[in-house]
């Protein structure tokens, strides 16, 4: 998506944490952010503004001042990548499995994909790891 973004003219800037917003007529119209490598911080506005934060989203809806009603519910996905050889699949497939989920592979390449946990996550979003648990379930 960032691609196509600056194919059609955006200019791009990643790696960035919002401080605060810019506001015309109660609109949020820009930012004022902070480059996470350098410390610099650059005002920013533009004429859409689109959250795409990922699991941060309801900690910028925070700083936004507009959390209400529906909150992000975090899941963490894990999955296997192994090698196409040991599991020599042609096409996508999936397997019912305990508690009404389902786990899938799909081949791609030289590699098959084989996933996914998706349970609940209530840790911090910025340390999420694999956990026994996870690895025995797939």
């Amino acid at each position: 998506m960032a691609k196509t973004a600056v194919k059609n003219g955006a200019h791009l800037l990643s790696y960035t944490k919002a401080l605060s917003f810019l506001y015309e007529n109660e609109k949020v119209v820009g930012a004022q952010v902070e480059d996470v490598f350098s410390g610099k911080t650059h005002t920013i506005k533009a004429k859409a503004i689109i959250n795409s934060t990922g699991p941060w989203v309801d900690e910028l809806r925070e700083l936004d001042k507009s959390k209400k009603g529906k909150t992000l519910h975090l899941t963490k996905g894990v999955h296997i990548v192994v090698a196409h050889r040991k599991f020599p699949i042609s096409q996508a497939i999936y397997f019912d499995v305990p508690g009404g989920r389902m786990i899938f592979a799909i081949p791609r390449g030289k590699t098959t994909y084989i996933g996914t946990t998706d349970t609940e996550y209530h840790a911090a979003i910025d340390e999420v790891s694999v956990s026994k648990a996870d690895a025995v379930y797939l």
